[in-house]
């Protein structure tokens, strides 16, 4: 696999939920990124230390977030290396975490970036059959997971972020940064139901961090 990519990615969205797959394809723009994740693009020559300030921030946030009680942390997890069904699944077991979404990385016959996402109610093995089951059908290789949007409790929080397989634990999007100290991470975010959030997750930083080649998510 070569080791380029090209300005133009696929988006696809997967919904597992009830037996039924549900499909949606985009293009993706050119990625910008924000440090905030979210807006914003700034030179090449300054991209790499934006993202670098940009986790030691969060890092430093983290540390904070660590010495606090608190329930369902809103995370997103970018992960250091692409992982397959059996490595995510002793990865969130390790740290009691619970998937809301998986991000994959796959690779089209063209060397462009395709990226995945989907609900992993039918537990990962079988998200990961059928992701590998969409890919082939159109002639992508699946890498792996790339990534997650996940609830974690606060003392996990460090742990995770030390584990050899994790870019980054992103724990901004969560209302205790808007001085919300409840406990449960349904009275911090949530609204009306469990499934409702006050806001969104973080962006993943994986696609910039591709860019700038700070990691590769080779096919498992």
């Amino acid at each position: 696999m070569k080791k380029h990519f090209h300005k133009i990615s696929i988006v696809i969205g997967c919904i597992l939920l009830c037996g039924t797959l549900t499909i949606t394809a985009v293009a993706a723009v050119n990625h910008t990124f924000s440090y905030n994740p979210n807006n914003t693009s700034i030179t090449n020559t300054k991209n790499e230390n934006a993202i670098k300030q940009y986790i030691d921030s969060i890092n430093s946030m983290n540390a904070e977030l660590s010495e606090v009680v608190l329930d369902d942390i809103m995370t997103t997890i970018t992960f250091s290396k692409s992982m397959n069904a059996a490595e995510l699944e002793a990865y969130v077991k390790a740290y009691d975490i619970n998937i809301v979404q998986l991000q994959a990385r796959g690779y089209d016959k063209d060397g462009n970036r395709i990226t995945f996402f989907s609900r992993t109610d039918k537990g990962l093995e079988e998200t990961f059959r059928l992701l590998n089951e969409l890919a082939n059908s159109d002639e992508v290789v699946l890498a792996g997971a790339i990534g997650v949007y996940a609830l974690t409790s606060s003392s996990s929080v460090r742990d995770i972020q030390n584990d050899k397989n994790t870019l980054l634990i992103d724990s901004s999007a969560d209302q205790y940064y808007n001085d919300d100290t409840a406990v449960s991470g349904y009275e911090r975010n949530a609204t009306s139901s469990p499934d409702e959030e006050k806001n969104s997750f973080a962006n993943s930083i994986a696609w910039d961090a591709e860019e700038l080649g700070l990691v590769y998510y080779e096919v498992q």
